[in-house]
């Protein structure tokens, strides 16, 4: 059941804003009833808290969607040892139609972000079970079938996927992250608000897609960089002539060292080097070379 019930991702769950409905008021000696305490109980076992409501209100779906009685679904939940158990006892139902669907994001949205992550991750979680670390490898081989099973950055080779992958993992891991808290977040689809904010914001994890995108910092050339620069920045300005164009790229270029950036920041700002970040830095200091076009 629970991957007909459980199985949605957090990040949409999190977007689920509707209220959502009871049980029915029935006495407590009937099905219904039976079944709702049930499931309770097997979300508990996974240490989910507060989950009476939560119980009350997806079991109406799974009993409108296959149909059973809910002496029938009693049954099966009274026949499960586990919540790991109760999925089992539910193969036979289909997926929720698009009002069902709708119905279990609002169930969803009533509980914690840890009873949701609890939930969808069943007993893997529960506090008696045993913790197995995941390597780097292993985290990122997971993000590596990820991003091709949804068929992303097709344009990327998988050892490039690879490479951004154990960078991303090793920067959150510095930024406090555990490599359980990543594996569950990127591989089994328990998606955590934090981690995903922290991936973006970090600044050396932020680093490592820049480097995706745009590949490493280019190795520094044997030479007098400034110069170097000069020549490379010339080469942009396709309309003026040779000397014009030089006159123009020095007169920039010098204007940027006088802020107090070094040749090689420089150099990489010319050529366009934009992982090492030395392109964001130059913009960022918005240095006035206007009156170089006018030499």
């Amino acid at each position: 059941m629970k991957k007909k019930i459980c199985g949605i991702s957090l990040v949409v769950l999190t977007l689920a804003v509707t209220a959502c409905g009871g049980s029915t008021g029935e006495s407590g000696e009937s099905a219904q009833d039976r079944a709702v305490e049930r499931y309770a109980e097997l979300l508990e076992g996974v240490g989910a808290e507060n989950v009476d409501d939560f119980s009350a209100c997806v079991l109406p779906v799974l009993k409108d969607t296959s149909g059973l009685s809910w002496d029938d679904i009693a049954t099966r939940l009274d026949n499960s040892s586990t919540f790991e158990d109760s999925e089992q006892q539910f193969d036979d139902v289909p997926e929720p139609d698009d009002k069902g669907q709708a119905t279990l994001l609002a169930c969803f949205a009533e509980l914690s972000e840890d009873d949701v992550q609890k939930i969808i991750l069943g007993e893997t979680v529960a506090a008696d079970a045993p913790e197995v670390s995941q390597s780097v490898a292993d985290i990122a081989e997971g993000i590596l079938e990820n991003t091709r099973e949804f068929g992303a950055w097709d344009d990327k080779s998988d050892n490039e996927i690879r490479t951004w992958a154990e960078c991303t993992v090793v920067a959150l891991l510095n930024a406090g992250f555990s490599e359980d808290d990543l594996y569950n977040h990127f591989v089994r689809g328990a998606w955590r608000e934090d981690i995903d904010d922290a991936r973006v914001d970090d600044p050396d994890s932020s680093q490592c897609l820049t480097e995706l995108l745009f590949g490493p910092p280019l190795e520094l050339p044997d030479g007098d960089l400034f110069e170097l620069a000069v020549t490379a920045y010339a080469s942009v300005f396709v309309d003026m002539t040779p000397t014009e164009s030089e006159t123009v790229a020095r007169c920039i270029l010098t204007r940027i060292r006088d802020a107090g950036f070094s040749d090689e920041d420089i150099w990489r700002y010319a050529v366009d080097d934009y992982s090492s970040g030395a392109t964001g830095r130059v913009l960022d200091a918005d240095v006035d070379t206007l009156d170089c076009w006018n030499e």
